[in-house]
């Protein structure tokens, strides 16, 4: 294997690790090679290629343009604006329109503002007849970026590299602090002799963890056995903690990224799994995650280069629903820019995004920016200013305690001496803002957030889980004294039982796969569940108090292992305990609402699944512990409906119109059928679509929020047959709306295989 000194630029934090190829297999010395692993993102290799090329013509302008853009790619600014300036005064024919900006921006990047002011007026010339181009605005910005930094005062205040060894002559990033410990990425070589030169021409980022009182010993973070091959020659990053779970970001060789959650034991990721593809959009990068709870909702920002942003990589933000995470969102120009923004982190204590942008008026490079949260928007960045950013690279800012950490290439400190061409770890003394007393106040009670019956439908369809047979076990009767929220807490409580008593009687390679499943249906189903019961409890109190009238739809649904009889009665039993649940919730003030029929709760037919089910009925305890019968015992509460909307004038109601409501699909088994249906709202004001409640296992639907008063949206639905049961079955769709007269309507689908 070929020699490879690891002097790299790694701009990782755009999430693509260029590629450290094997320079002893670079192709012929042509300006077209150099060119081609340019466009790769070997920048290495283009180094190569064009040093090769200068040696046959040194005098070529365009191969000294291509050598010093790539020295600006590998973060060797000073360097590069030899060469530009040479390729600049070769240009006779000013055919390389680049070269003034890039000239302008090697100064810029070495903090040599000076010199860069004299190049962007000549960088902003051939650009000028397209002024709402791209280009003509990347410079401007730049410029005037120049001379904001001009003016900057200087600061005493110093940033300091992270002590122990930490820091490499490779690269770290990428850090958070957690229970005294500090996780992070770093790509370090295998295999190395004195001067950092490598032996393995392919070498993949790792996630560490060192002890903050003991910074020198580091520990890399693995994967089991079951997953290792999974992640085998990928860059593991990002690292994000959220409760007890470590969100990261996985990049192959081709630089496609992908975002994973697991729980760390030791030094091993456990029950690893990919996020859904509402955020790994399998079109798009997806990197750089952070997860935090944001006013009682479970929310993900990360980067993305998906389709609909504002320029290259953008920040996104999900919030987690029962099934996974939701529709991605952007959040919004005021933060996104025509070109970079990156490594985001939502400081929940003052409500203030930090991220780094190569856009926003800055240093130089990437700077970190903090943009307050007001409602669902975001205020102008502000830069963070010096000695937090530099004219290098600043990223990954993390603030905890009375300090902040972040990642950066600036040569004082760095830990391979006067190089910018790796990330190191600096921390710095940051004092965190506070929320300001009205959002401290808002956070701090829910009781007092805006309530409507919009809001309140956002909850919805809440599932509710229950034991085996609960409650009240082998019972002939329909009712109970059990409370659900007790039940759902002793409920809880056997997460250890149901791993024992079931995945122990499984085989080698089927527990760890169960473990992994069992796990999230008791985190993310059943105490999920309990949770939001508990947030929505005194939001329903208050829209009571208002003196509006509320009913709910709740239904039960039906386990593929008892009799229909059985089950009417137990599905009756658990909405009961809903009941005897609200009967004592804040206070007992429910009970004169329910009494007074203020309060009603209303038993929708019981639900029956469309997929198969494939268990055993002789295995009693794969019916009782598995996750796939645990996920079959529930209540849900489908729909909401407050007389506040119901109130309103006649002339001012929305209403809906379907002109059909039933369809008929015939699929070949293992298909996905796809079937569309027309909303209309012909009334006088906003038709809202709360909820479309279907079957996640295999139906998805195009998603509708609001339709103006005498417009119409089409929905589709996409339902993946191969799990269906044997024969004809029908899918029921539940469409949830503000129609105070049509709030509740069905959508049914018959599918009829091929015979």
């Amino acid at each position: 294997m070929s020699n490879l000194h690891v002097k790299t630029s790694l701009l990782l934090t755009i999430c693509f690790f260029h590629a450290l190829t094997s320079i002893g297999q670079a192709a012929d010395a042509t300006l077209d090679g150099a060119e081609q692993r340019f466009a790769k993102g070997d920048y290495f290799g283009a180094l190569y290629e064009y040093e090769r090329a200068m040696k046959i013509d040194s005098m070529n302008a365009a191969v000294l343009f291509g050598y010093g853009k790539t020295l600006i790619a590998v973060n060797n600014p000073k360097e590069a604006s030899i060469y530009l300036k040479k390729a600049r005064a070769l240009d006779d024919k000013k055919e390389i329109d680049e070269i003034g900006y890039l000239l302008a921006e090697s100064y810029r990047l070495a903090g040599d503002y000076r010199n860069a002011r004299k190049y962007y007026n000549y960088a902003l010339t051939p650009y000028r007849s397209e002024r709402k181009e791209f280009m003509y605005n990347r410079v401007s910005m730049s410029k005037d970026a120049n001379t904001w930094a001009t003016k900057q005062p200087e600061v005493t205040e110093t940033i300091n590299p992270l002590g122990g060894t930490i820091n490499s002559s490779f690269s770290e990033y990428g850090a958070q602090v957690r229970d005294n410990k500090i996780y992070y990425s770093s790509l370090v070589a295998d295999s190395t002799v004195p001067g950092n030169v490598v032996f393995d021409t392919d070498y993949f980022a790792k996630i560490y963890v060192s002890s903050l009182e003991d910074p020198s010993n580091k520990e890399a973070l693995l994967f089991s056995n079951r997953d290792a091959m999974t992640f085998k020659n990928k860059h593991i990053s990002n690292p994000s903690f959220f409760n007890n779970e470590l969100f990261f970001t996985a990049c192959d060789t081709n630089f496609t990224c992908e975002i994973y959650r697991a729980k760390v034991k030791g030094n091993k990721f456990v029950q690893v799994k990919k996020l859904n593809k509402n955020i790994n959009n399998t079109v798009s990068n997806n990197t750089q995650p952070h997860v935090v709870l944001e006013k009682n909702d479970t929310v993900i920002y990360f980067v993305s280069d998906r389709d609909q942003g504002f320029g290259g990589l953008d920040i996104w933000r999900a919030k987690k629903e029962g099934f996974g995470f939701g529709e991605a969102v952007n959040v919004g120009n005021t933060v996104n820019s025509p070109d970079n923004e990156i490594t985001p982190f939502f400081d929940v204590k003052s409500h203030q995004l930090f991220f780094s942008s190569n856009w926003h008026i800055g240093f130089g490079g990437y700077d970190i920016f903090k943009s307050e949260k007001q409602g669902i928007l975001f205020k102008n960045p502000e830069n963070l200013g010096r000695p937090i950013n530099s004219s290098y690279h600043d990223y990954y800012f993390f603030p905890y305690q009375e300090l902040a950490v972040l990642s950066s290439n600036r040569p004082d400190g760095n830990a391979d001496g006067t190089g910018t061409c790796c990330n190191d770890l600096f921390e710095i003394k940051y004092e965190r803002e506070l929320l300001k007393e009205e959002e401290k106040i808002e956070k701090l009670s829910i009781a007092e957030t805006k309530v409507n019956e919009e809001e309140l439908n956002k909850f919805l369809p809440l599932s509710l889980y229950f034991h085996n047979d609960s409650p009240k076990a082998n019972s002939d009767e329909n009712s109970t004294n059990s409370n659900f929220i007790e039940l759902a807490t002793e409920y809880v409580g056997l997460q250890g039982k149901y791993e024992k008593e079931y995945i122990s009687t499984l085989e080698s390679d089927e527990k760890a796969i169960e473990e992994e499943s069992l796990s999230d249906f008791f985190e993310e189903k059943v105490n999920t569940g309990k949770e939001k019961l508990l947030e929505i409890t005194p939001l329903l109190l208050k829209e009571l108090e208002k003196g509006n009238e509320i009913e709910l739809a709740v239904r039960g649904y039906a386990s593929s292992l008892s009799t229909s009889e059985y089950n009417l009665k137990l599905a009756s039993r658990r909405i009961q305990s809903l009941l005897n649940y609200l009967n004592t919730a804040e206070n007992g003030a429910f009970k004169s609402y329910l009494n007074s029929g203020e309060l009603k709760v209303n038993k929708l037919p019981m639900g029956d699944y469309a997929v198969s089910k494939v268990q055993d009925e002789n295995n009693t305890l794969a019916a009782i512990y598995s996750t796939e019968a645990a996920l079959e015992r529930k209540i849900e509460i489908i729909a909401l409906k407050s007389s506040s909307n119901s109130s309103l004038n006649k002339s001012e109601r929305p209403r809906l119109q379907i002109s059909k409501d039933k369809f008929l699909a015939i699929y070949e088994p293992g298909s996905t059928v796809k079937r569309g249906f027309v909303l209309k709202n012909t009334g006088s004001d906003t038709l809202k679509v709360y909820q479309i409640v279907a079957d996640d296992q295999l139906v998805k639907t195009s998603e509708v929020k609001y339709i103006p008063k005498n417009s119409s949206e089409r929905v589709v639905v996409e339902i993946f047959t191969g799990d269906l049961k044997a024969g004809t079955t029908t899918v029921e769709l539940l469409l949830i709306t503000n129609d105070p007269a049509n709030n509740l309507r069905k959508i049914k689908i018959e599918l009829r295989p091929i015979n």
